[in-house]
């Protein structure tokens, strides 16, 4: 592609792996990098997005229960004796 030399012009034919190609030279658009003035707002609103997301993720995973994690069955006998005797 880099052998072509104006605007309009073709390449000769070019081989890939997902078969045989002719380009064509269109043009050549220039890379756009926004200021980082224009860019603060939408940094600073991605940035914040990420926090909560992170803080979520922190707040649910006290909840989660790890491998080593032991009920206590009588305890939990103790928990449920007023609803079992409600249902007999």
């Amino acid at each position: 592609m880099f052998n072509i030399g104006s605007i309009g012009d073709y390449s000769e034919l070019v081989g890939t792996e997902f078969g045989i190609h002719i380009l064509r030279y269109d043009a050549v658009q220039e890379e756009y990098l926004l200021s980082y003035e224009e860019a603060k707002a939408q940094i600073v609103a991605d940035l914040e997005t990420e926090y909560r997301k992170l803080a979520i993720l922190d707040f649910i995973a006290q909840f989660n229960m790890t491998d080593d994690v032991v009920i206590d069955g009588d305890a939990m006998e103790t928990v449920f004796a007023p609803y079992k005797s409600a249902q007999n």
